[in-house]
């Protein structure tokens, strides 16, 4: 299995903060995720493995 592109933590960082500040706007978890991990250009499950790790 070939790996993927590395983010910076700092990325990361980003992206989980962002996410906890669109959870109000959104009716469910998986729809703040998908609206985040587009809005940056990332996958879904992407963030959802950084959350959980957090």
């Amino acid at each position: 299995m070939a790996r993927g592109i590395r983010y910076t933590r700092e990325f990361q960082e980003k992206a989980l903060r962002l996410l906890g500040e669109s959870r109000a706007n959104h009716s469910s978890e998986t729809k703040a995720l998908a609206s985040v991990s587009q809005s940056l250009g990332i996958a879904p499950e992407t963030l959802r493995r950084w959350r959980n790790r957090a």
